[in-house]
């Protein structure tokens, strides 16, 4: 079930990342990550990060993401993201 959630939840960003500019993160093109690269990204943020471990599973793939995948033409001061 774990990984259907990160399946879904990956489905989700990939599909923002592509028709949103002030997405703060872009997958590698042009077929994006699979779960199994997702896993590995989760396992080293988490690993990097052990004091946000009390967050939310959908905030920690966020940031993790968003850590791993920058956008370089993403601007913090566009959006009150987290």
């Amino acid at each position: 079930m774990a990984l259907e959630y990160l399946h879904g939840y990956l489905d989700a960003s990939s599909a923002w990342a592509r028709v949103d500019e002030a997405c703060p993160f872009k997958f590698p093109q042009p077929n994006g990550i699979t779960v199994g690269q997702l896993v590995e990204v989760m396992d080293k943020y988490l690993s990097n990060h052990p004091e946000q471990l009390h967050e939310s599973a959908t905030l920690l793939i966020f940031l993790a993401i968003k850590e791993s995948f920058p956008n370089p033409v993403y601007s913090h001061s566009k959006s009150n993201d987290f």
